[in-house]
């Protein structure tokens, strides 16, 4: 899984940036649920690696969860994110699927869930 989605799919998953999402207008343009779906995202990915956006660090070169998990996705090592406590109750394609997603969706944000 690559985590790299095309604009077609995008589009289809968005219904073409349908207008029905868009809640208004800021600096740079078009605003809409942006915040909500990078809290969504942000969630599940704390959901699934049993730690904190805000406050996991494993070492000094990251500033959070998130920034760990997009090192581990280009290294290919992206089920290191998932609590390793889930053990056979973990669907490793399904826990990898969601991360890529979550983690396209949240592409370059380091935002608290909370």
């Amino acid at each position: 899984m690559t985590g790299v989605f095309t604009i077609r799919q995008i589009k289809a998953a968005t219904n073409n940036f349908d207008a029905a999402n868009k809640i208004g207008e800021g600096g740079f343009g078009y605003v809409s649920m942006k915040l909500r779906c990078l809290q969504f995202w942000s969630s599940c990915i704390e959901i699934a690696a049993e730690k904190s956006n805000m406050t996991y660090r494993p070492n000094e070169k990251f500033v959070c969860l998130l920034d760990w998990a997009l090192v581990l996705q280009r290294q290919g090592k992206l089920k290191e994110v998932v609590d390793a406590t889930l053990g056979s109750n973990l669907n490793e394609d399904e826990a990898l699927r969601l991360l890529n997603v979550a983690l396209l969706c949240t592409r370059g944000q380091s935002i608290s869930s909370t």
